[in-house]
């Protein structure tokens, strides 16, 4: 640390000032209208009364309580809003508009009961009190009294012209005729409200008001005007004010006037006590030139509090005399027996020859310091001097002003223009450089830029209706977008000096909206009191706070005032001398050597300084230097003695930082003190209030990054001024530096930090390449309701957060403290960051390496790389810079950066000594080691999701560990593996990692993401040595569990694995549970076909796996508990009790087997249902359970007898109802004759059918013919001729039955036609046939007895129903009928006949030998 450097300016002070549109969008404040009891108003419109800009305060006010967070009170929008914020805590700015304007000065005034009650009177004649809690204000909870209204009924509302508050319960108002109308409230406890306000007027003198007269007797109207009041500050019990009014009459009020003086028209007749009764009246408008003091003592008389009470009284000068006024304190007496008291004089002060010609506008007591707030022509001044109110003596006065800013004129923008061609870049910068103007101003001023341009007649430039993301980018597209570049119609060339000098011109017209903007918005209006006693200066539309300068801020006031020539010390003189030699310089020339100067420190040179500073010296510097100035410039530093000496202490005072302030370091959990971290969350600041708002609060963030950036900016100049006179010295008197080691060096080095710093500081946070910065995130919703017009007060809802553009700095800098002025807080950071301590007193690029990355946290990732771009490639800059090019999605970039840190790895993976203060700032790790640096970039890109590089690097990590990797590493490698598809990678990585459980783990998430990209070949290819079983668990796990029809499909995952490997009774197992899946799914009856079909395949796969095992084991085995699903109505078959427990274990019982052939009946009939839904989709198949009957006789109540028949065949279901159902339609036709078309019977419209040709009543009964012969036998018992006969005679008895199909029971069951026959009471027919049947039984018996063949043990196995011709012939006994009797006779006969030839037979059978 630099010792310290003693002050060259006493009191020197500067005035800090913010934007308050800057630090919160005023746009989107909530605001509350506040209603009105008044009906006979006109309707309120601010822009009849545009006095100010919108957004511009007429009054403002600081509330100031103790241990409560403190309140800006605004008076905007044409005074018909006042607009509330915090200054030092983070309470949501708000604001309540008016239906009439506001009398300008509204107070806060505090209440004992932890309340805050803002008085408003407005010009209408309304007392508005709205009452908040304290401290959480309008955010907390609210009672329905928080706002009351009372309308002035004792006077005209014209004649209203000030208020002021004694305390919550007492309000004087100033009327025009000098009068006072004095309202007063009482509150009976802290629950219950103020009562209505009461009402009464007083006046200066008993009676009705006189006209007054002229200090010479003359009338003057308004003269007893009132033009200020005063009273002790509100947390002392009095009921005493003070006024001044135009005649200076100071009065002093209770209930009534109890003590009234002149004050004198001049400091010379208020220094003499001269009474004279001359001198012009005071202006008439209403401002602060009275304040009420405590007494010296501090110590207050019960009896009479308001004894020895002074009040302070500003007098301003109406004459040409030096000065702006003059100050005379007055002490009040104690009260006298009839209630009056006394004026006594006690001492004056005359203001400074600096405020001549300007007005006061404010001024406050603060401890035994007077200050004053000065408007000198539109501008704010702050001058403070000593108050001893018990001597005359003349004091000394200081002044607080703000730090210089350039003044942007045509020739300023030449110069800048020169270093830099590029015209919307120069301006752009400049207009954006913070502080300069505000956020409001900008956009203000380019409101009026785009209006100018949309009242111009004929087409506008595309630019005005475009949108941009930042105001920057809107600035640079709008402005100069009318400019075009014209082409010589002559030549044809293109005028490009005209199109730049245009466009320049342009630029200069948008610079003066927006000086003559902000000019009206620095207009100063009032001065109070901060936290820390430190006067908080209130403008238009700036904030302010003055603070002490440091040693750099005052040696370049003194360098700036030319003021160092004739002191004895060498540092002032040296920068004296060297601004000598600077304004020597053409301003060309003087940009062009800085930005040489700038480009030079910003690269990596391969000279020494000294060489490199002569070769400078001698092109640029010594070429411009006239011989008068190389002469007066070598006698003046010559003079010095030791310039090397002068050099020294001009570096001490450029780089000096105050001492650190005892308990301000905190360290973190390491030991070490940080500034900045991820997130914005600081280590190292924590107070004894951290959790307070104060932390939170914009406006102290602000005021320390105008500070910081103001003591940079004077350290860059008088760096930069001392390095040219250094070049100078360095050839010209070379003997009077130091070269070992080399002092050039060390200003070289000097200028490159502030270089560094000044850049941070020029930037806004709100420019193109910066990323912004935001004081929270809100919902979108919030910002929408609070944007209404509510007529109460609703629960506190916070905008939507302002994006934060006073600077870059205000972006990086700390939290601030409560404790800490501005002053100990800038010095606290610049000390922090380390930049300014000399490189040889501090590791190598640590500070810079720090400062990137603080840059890289909050955001602003093109700047860092930008600064990091002009350091040497050290590991810890490369670190820095690749985690930019990281968070700016560029990971391309980053990981040579980050392979290029780990060269820096010794051999042994310990990192090297030199390398490793500048790395392990930024570095988080625990062990600064390979492996654990290798894991950590990984992570990095793990946060990114960039899983080829978390690979990539973990595998480094892996590699490079000469222990066993934990079993992170290798979840890592493999998780990353699997994301990017590297299967392969990924399997060698599991049968190589040692951690078993991992394995296990990490098999079931490779399976599933191979069957998720579908890489199911390879994996059933892979041996998977080992892991098999585990394999096949997995797969088998998803495939009862996964949906049966999503991506992918396990099941046939599963079957692939198996059949791989020859497993068919598993593949063929685990098709057939997936059919069974399938088929118990509920569908639509669009989506049953496609379900149908898939179930159906996968019924074949199993079919087709299960006939290539052995008979044995070609069954599946189902828990006892599945469902066998709509696919089967068959209940499944139980296991066989002589399978072994081997097989199924001991849980045999609750299993089901189904064997192969069952497997084949489910899939016909999930092949019959399809086909049913494909024939007649317009029933809804996919949602009724139909069994293998159901679907036959769907086909048969459709007439598709062919389908019908098919399925019936391939089911095994029973044709009798088929053949039934298809005989009646026979009859039918047959009865219908040729009455009928083609189209009644579509089952014989078939190609083979039609080919037969005849009727459809013919082609009907050979095709129930052809149906029979195809489907009926032996097996069946001729089931269906049966049925097709029994049908043919239910229909009609008398019907001529087929010939074929008597032929057919002739020859193949003639019993069952005579059976028939009789049943149906066709008593000839049945006597027909068995005569028929016995005729030929008998003659297939002769046929054998004459061949001999038939053996011995079967000739008697002939048989006729004898039974049946028993009943018959019974019948036909009966029966009157002719012809039956005949036919009875006959087969009497004939059976006789067959007997005697049967005994005949046997004879001859038994006779063979």
């Amino acid at each position: 640390m630099l010792p310290p450097y003693p002050h060259f300016l006493e009191g020197s002070q500067s005035l800090l000032c913010a934007h308050v549109s800057s630090l919160y969008d005023t746009a989107r404040i909530q605001e509350v209208h506040v209603p009105t009891l008044q009906r006979d108003l006109p309707i309120a419109d601010p822009s009849e009364r545009a006095e100010l800009f919108k957004e511009h305060a007429s009054y403002a006010t600081y509330y100031n309580p103790k241990e409560q967070p403190s309140l800006l009170l605004r008076l905007v929008n044409n005074n018909y809003t006042i607009q509330l914020s915090s200054i030092s805590g983070h309470i949501q700015p708000i604001s309540f508009s008016f239906e009439s304007p506001i009398i300008p000065n509204p107070i806060i005034v505090p209440d004992q009961y932890s309340e805050a009650h803002v008085i408003v009177c407005t010009e209408s004649g309304s007392v508005y009190r709205l009452v908040f809690s304290v401290p959480s204000y309008w955010e907390g909870p609210r009672t329905n009294a928080w706002c009351h209204e009372h309308v002035i009924k004792a006077a005209a509302r014209e004649s209203i012209k000030a208020i002021h508050v004694v305390d919550p319960g007492l309000l004087l108002i100033a009327l025009k005729d000098g009068g006072i109308l004095r309202l007063q409230a009482r509150r009976h406890n802290s629950q219950a409200p103020f009562d209505d306000w009461t009402e009464s007027i007083m006046y200066s003198s008993t009676g009705f008001q006189l006209p007054s007269l002229s200090l010479f007797g003359s009338r003057h109207e308004g003269s007893t005007d009132i033009i200020a009041f005063a009273s002790a500050s509100s947390d002392v019990f009095t009921e005493v004010a003070f006024t001044l009014s135009r005649d200076r009459q100071l009065r002093v009020w209770r209930e009534k006037c109890i003590a009234s003086m002149q004050v004198p028209a001049s400091f010379a007749a208020a220094r003499r006590g001269s009474q004279i009764k001359a001198g012009n009246l005071l202006p008439g408008v209403f401002r602060s030139l009275i304040k009420v003091l405590p007494g010296p003592n501090g110590v207050e008389d019960e009896e009479d509090p308001d004894a020895d009470r002074r009040v302070l009284v500003f007098v301003p000068s109406l004459t040409e005399q030096a000065g702006g006024g003059f100050f005379v304190l007055y002490r009040l007496s104690e009260r006298y027996s009839n209630g009056t008291r006394q004026l006594e004089y006690l001492s004056s002060q005359d203001c400074s020859s600096r405020s001549t010609g300007s007005e006061l506008r404010d001024f406050a007591v603060i401890g035994n310091h007077l200050w004053c707030l000065w408007d000198t022509h539109g501008q704010a001044m702050v001058e403070y001097v000593s108050l001893e109110p018990e001597t005359e003596e003349v004091a000394q006065w200081y002044s607080a002003i703000a730090p210089s800013e350039p003044d942007y004129t045509p020739d300023y923008f030449d110069e800048l223009l020169v270093q830099n061609g590029a015209v919307t870049e120069v301006f752009l910068d400049a207009i954006l450089r913070p502080g300069v103007f505000s956020r409001f101003t900008l956009e203000t001023a380019l409101k009026q830029y785009r209006d100018s341009i949309s009242s111009i007649p004929g087409q506008h430039p595309p630019a005005l209706t475009t949108s941009y993301p930042t105001l920057g980018e809107h600035i640079a597209g709008i402005v100069g977008c009318t400019v075009d570049l014209a082409i010589d119609p002559q030549s044809g060339e293109q005028l490009w000096d005209q199109y730049w000098s245009a466009l320049k011109r342009d630029w200069e017209g948008f610079v003066a909206r927006c000086k003559e903007v902000e000019r009206s918005g620095r207009w100063p209006l009032a001065i109070g009191v901060g936290e820390l006693e430190q006067p908080v200066v209130l403008e238009r539309e700036r904030v302010g706070v003055v603070a002490r300068d440091d040693t750099s801020l005052q040696a370049f006031k003194v360098f700036t005032q030319g003021a160092g020539s004739g002191t004895s010390n060498s540092a002032l003189a040296l920068f004296d001398i060297a601004k000598g030699l600077q304004e020597s310089l053409d301003g060309a020339d003087r940009q062009l050597l800085e930005s040489h100067l700038t480009s030079v420190v910003r690269e990596t040179i391969a000279f020494s300084w000294n060489e490199v500073g002569a070769d400078i010296s001698r092109r640029l510097l010594l070429s411009q230097v006239s011989p008068p100035v190389r002469g007066y410039v070598t006698a003046r530093l010559n003079s010095l003695g030791s310039v090397n000496r002068a050099v020294v202490d001009a570096l001490y005072v450029i780089l000096d930082v105050e001492a650190e302030i005892k308990g301000e370091a905190m360290e973190d959990e390491e030991g070490s003190p940080t500034i900045s971290r991820a997130n914005g969350q600081v280590n190292g600041w924590a107070g004894p209030n951290t959790a307070s708002g104060w932390q939170k609060a914009q406006w102290p963030r602000a005021w320390t990054a105008g500070y910081v950036s103001a003591t940079i900016q004077a350290r860059y100049h008088l760096a930069l001024s001392l390095l040219i006179l250094t070049l100078f010295v360095i050839e010209e008197l070379p003997d009077q530096l130091v070269t070992e080691p080399p002092i050039l060096g060390d200003v070289f080095q000097a200028f490159q930090v502030l270089s560094v710093l000044n850049h941070l500081a020029e930037r806004s946070a709100d420019h193109p390449d910066a990323k912004a910065f935001t004081a929270g995130d809100t919902d979108e919703i919030l910002t929408k309701f609070n944007g209404m017009r509510v007529s109460s007060l609703g629960p506190s809802l916070s905008p939507q957060a302002h994006v934060v553009s006073y600077s870059l700095l205000h972006t990086i800098l700390p939290p601030p403290r409560h404790d800490r002025d501005i002053y100990s807080q800038a010095h606290s950071f610049l000390r922090s960051n380390g930049l300014l301590i000399p490189s040889s007193q501090r590791p190598l690029l640590a500070a810079e390496v720090r400062l990137v990355e603080s840059l890289r946290v909050d955001g602003h990732l093109h700047i860092a790389r930008e600064i990091a771009g002009w350091l040497p490639l050290a590991p810890g800059v490369a670190y820095v810079l690749a985690r930019t090019w990281l968070d700016g999605g560029r990971p391309d970039e980053a990981v040579p950066l980050f392979e290029q840190v780990a060269i820096s790895f010794g051999d042994d993976g310990l990192l090297e000594s030199e390398d490793a203060d500048a790395l392990e700032d930024v570095l988080p790790l625990d062990e600064y080691y390979l492996p654990p640096y290798y894991n950590h970039v990984a992570d990095l890109f793990a946060e990114c999701s960039l899983d080829v590089y978390v690979a990539q690097f973990t595998k480094l990590a892996i590699d490079s560990s000469p222990e066993e990797v934990s079993e992170k590493l290798w979840e890592t490698l493999l998780t990353s593996y699997i994301a990017l598809g590297l299967y392969e990678d990924a399997y060698m990585a599991l049968i190589s990692m040692p951690h078993q459980s991992l394995q296990q783990r990490f098999i079931s998430r490779l399976v599933t993401a191979m069957c998720d990209k579908g890489e199911i070949d390879r994996l059933t290819r892979w041996n998977f040595v080992g892991f098999q079983q585990d394999v096949e668990n997995v797969l088998a796990f998803k495939a009862r569990n996964a949906d049966p029809i999503g991506w992918p499909n396990y099941a046939n995952v599963l079957y692939a694995w198996y059949t791989f490997r020859g497993d068919y009774r598993s593949a063929g197992q685990a098709m057939f549970r997936q059919a069974r899946r399938l088929s118990e799914i509920i569908c639509k009856p669009s989506e049953y076909i496609d379900f149908a079909t898939e179930t159906a395949r996968c019924y074949l796969a199993a079919i087709n796996c299960l006939s290539l095992v052995d008979p044995k084991s070609a069954w599946v085995a189902l828990p006892a508990s599945h469902e066998a699903g709509r696919a089967s109505l068959r209940k499944p078959r139980r296991p066989r009790p002589q399978l072994p427990d081997e097989v199924f274990g001991a849980e045999g019982d609750d299993i089901d087997v189904v064997e192969l052939a069952d497997i084949r009946e489910e899939y016909m009939l999930v092949l019959s249902r399809l086909a049913l839904a494909h024939r007649y989709p317009q029933h809804d198949i996919a949602n009724l359970v139909i069994g293998p009957e159901d679907i036959v006789s769907r086909f048969v109540q459709e007439g598709a007898f062919d389908d019908a028949l098919s399925n019936a065949r391939s089911l095994g279901v029973s044709m009798t109802a088929l053949f039934e159902s298809l005989t009646v339609r026979c009859i039918n036709l047959s009865r219908a004759g040729a009455t009928l078309s083609e189209d009644s019977a579509p089952w014989l419209a078939t190609t083979r059918v039609q080919s037969w040709g005849g009727t459809l009543g013919q082609r009907a009964w050979k095709y129930l013919h052809e149906s029979l012969e195809r489907n009926d036998g032996p097996a069946t018992d001729y089931e269906y001729h049966k049925t097709v006969l029994k049908t043919i005679l239910e229909e009609d008895r008398s019907a001529r039955l087929p010939t074929w199909l008597v032929q057919f029971f002739e020859q193949n069951h003639p019993e069952h036609l005579i059976q028939v026959y009789f049943k149906y009471d066709l008593l000839a027919d049945a006597l027909r046939q068995s005569i028929d049947l016995v005729k030929e039984t008998q003659k297939k018996s002769r046929g054998t007895a004459k061949t001999r063949r038939m053996p011995f043990d079967t000739a008697a196995a002939t048989w006729l129903p004898y039974n049946l011709f028993d009943e018959i012939l019974g019948a036909a006994a009966s029966s009157k009928a002719k012809d039956v009797s005949t036919l009875a006779a006959e087969l009497k006969k004939t059976i006789d006949l067959w007997l005697t030839s049967a005994r005949n037979l046997s004879r001859d059978i038994r006779a063979r030998p």
